[in-house]
């Protein structure tokens, strides 16, 4: 599972935990990303989903990625997977088709956006 995320071009590097859906809340850290532990773990085919709060010490920076940034991934066996944006969104939050599983690899990174986190902000990522 992934226990860092690192996107140097918005000067992101933190942890990340394992976290889930429970009565259709998506339980998430106060202090660090989150891995959906129902997605697809890192290096697998399939959807790896991770999700954080707007906040400076999280994901803040994410909405001003830009699309062919890199993104790592270390994992708890301590892999390394790399990954490119090549999507990036602003949608609401009910577009959960977009942290749905996917018949390819890909990385998703969520967290909230706009004013009183209205909406989200979703970049996609394909692995290098």
């Amino acid at each position: 599972i992934p226990v860092e995320i690192i996107i140097p071009g918005v000067q992101i590097d933190i942890k990340v935990e394992p976290g889930q859906i429970k009565d259709g809340v998506w339980l998430i850290s106060d202090s660090t990303a989150t891995f959906l532990n129902t997605s697809a773990p890192p290096g697998d085919s399939g959807n790896t989903v991770i999700d954080g709060h707007n906040l400076t010490k999280i994901f803040a920076n994410l909405p001003y990625l830009s699309l062919g940034q890199k993104i790592t991934i270390k994992t708890k066996s301590g892999k390394i997977y790399n990954y490119t944006t090549t999507e990036k969104y602003f949608v609401g939050p009910d577009r959960v088709d977009l942290v749905s599983p996917t018949n390819s690899e890909q990385l998703t990174i969520y967290t909230c956006w706009g004013l009183f986190d209205s909406q989200r902000a979703v970049v996609i990522a394909k692995p290098v």
